[in-house]
């Protein structure tokens, strides 16, 4: 795929074995901290909690958005409520 720019799609369809070792591949991310994981209208969606660092501060919550199948990214901080 010389000069082409792959999409999140075809980046996770490009290969599902280890060519070394024939083991499934898996994308995702790696964090200690619960993660929603949500596939919506073409996008790739992940929230992460943050949490406050001092007392009585608002907690907040994190998206990381990547589109399918061009190249868009975007991140959304927000509070719960």
């Amino acid at each position: 795929m010389s000069g082409h720019q792959m999409n999140l799609t075809e980046f996770i369809n490009y290969r599902s074995t280890c060519p070394i070792c024939e083991t499934a591949l898996v994308t995702g991310f790696v964090s200690e901290r619960r993660q929603i994981v949500r596939h919506e209208e073409g996008r790739f969606n992940v929230q992460f909690p943050l949490d406050s660092l001092k007392a009585g501060e608002k907690d907040y919550r994190c998206t990381y958005s990547f589109g399918m199948n061009d190249q868009s990214f975007s991140t959304e901080f927000f509070t719960k409520e």
